[in-house]
């Protein structure tokens, strides 16, 4: 395996028709327990900003459990209520921009939802039909519930893959990715000290519940270029694969899923052909989740930063599941520009004409899923 240089930094530039093609992210939102939209999340991020909070829910030491929800929502809300509440917020942001004002068609909105497999389930119907309240006059949204994905932390990159096959085909001019999740409901909370999962005296392993929702206006960079539709970041490969053992399983995990997605993107023509600035995790910073990244990050070191940079969203504003992967995606414009550029290996800004982000989510039913995220000179300075 041959390492690629750190500063060896070649632009991916849109693609002609014909090649490959990158997603270029021309509107994006997010709504967290630190911010109602991607700017004021972010603000929050960077300064630090924590908001764990003591619930109503004991754990097995009889000891609150600690959350971080947004306080607007109160601590009586249902899972599904706080879902879409969280998730109107990101689109109704996202949808406010100059791109989708100029959709003359029907725009395909592709949701991410938990699963639903062992909290409470979140019904798609009325999560829709919200999300459709805020559609902004002038803009249809092209949206069926029988097309939810369903998925834990992996579900955004089975979106993206869909997502890319529509662009790539030519039946959307933009496709709006969102998803969205919440632990912070008092019957979710329950169910998490219940199976000892949650942080606390008995448990130092555990998680810090917490909630959020992100959404992403996707183009293909090619036709964005055609349309001058501004891009603040591009998707230069989405990578899927299955993990036959998950990390939290009954049998330890050999990280084979994790280790697959990550070789995908270390060969794509578009993603592979540098390293990385950062890794953007979604995972819950449990140490069978991380012993998972250890095998796959050794397994692919040419892909990753020199130094490592690697960030858990989860130690800003929980466990927010389904919705993790959308926040990150949200925020990564503002989190490449923040890297110093002694970090990403270059001693000025000129020597770094992009920065990329890998971004990666492991669910506990075994889906994996990562992704490139770039952010070019030309697109931080608009």
């Amino acid at each position: 395996m041959t390492p690629f240089s750190p500063r060896t930094r070649t632009p991916s530039l849109p693609s002609q028709e014909g090649d490959l093609d990158a997603l270029a992210v021309v509107g994006r939102g997010a709504c967290t327990p630190l911010g109602l939209t991607a700017a004021a999340t972010w603000a929050e991020v960077r300064a630090g900003t924590t908001r764990f909070a003591e619930t109503g829910v004991a754990d097995a030491a009889g000891d609150p459990v600690r959350a971080c929800s947004l306080p607007l929502l109160g601590s009586h809300a249902s899972r599904i209520e706080r879902v879409a509440a969280l998730l109107t917020e990101a689109v109704a942001e996202c949808l406010g921009s100059t791109v989708a004002s100029e959709l003359p068609e029907p725009l395909a909105v592709l949701l991410v939802l938990p699963a639903g497999a062992t909290l409470e389930p979140v019904d798609a119907g009325p999560v829709c039909r919200a999300v459709r309240r805020v559609c902004p006059p002038g803009l249809e949204l092209a949206l069926a519930e029988e097309e939810t994905v369903r998925g834990g932390r992996a579900g955004l990159f089975r979106a993206l893959s869909a997502a890319g096959a529509r662009l790539t085909r030519g039946t959307d001019a933009a496709v709006l990715v969102a998803a969205a999740d919440s632990r912070c409901d008092p019957a979710s909370l329950s169910i998490l000290s219940e199976a000892h999962r949650t942080l606390g005296r008995t448990n130092p392993d555990g998680l810090l519940p917490g909630e959020g929702a992100g959404a992403a206006l996707l183009a293909s960079a090619s036709h964005a270029q055609r349309r001058a539709w501004p891009a603040v970041a591009h998707v230069l490969a989405v990578a899927r694969a299955t993990e036959p053992h998950p990390a939290r399983g009954d049998v330890p995990s050999g990280a084979e899923g994790l280790s697959t997605a990550f070789r995908r993107l270390r060969t794509d023509p578009l993603a592979g052909t540098t390293r990385t600035d950062c890794v953007l995790s979604c995972q819950t910073g449990e140490s069978a989740w991380e012993r998972e990244f250890a095998y796959a990050y050794l397994r692919n070191d040419a892909l990753m930063p020199e130094p490592l940079v690697i960030t858990h969203l989860a130690a800003s504003i929980g466990d927010a599941g389904a919705g993790t992967a959308a926040v990150h995606l949200a925020l990564a414009p503002d989190r490449l520009d923040a890297l110093e550029s002694s970090v990403a290996g270059t001693s000025s800004e000129q020597d770094l004409p992009a920065r990329r982000g890998l971004l990666y989510g492991s669910a506990s039913d075994g889906s994996v899923g990562a992704c490139v995220v770039e952010r070019r000179l030309d697109e931080a300075h608009r």
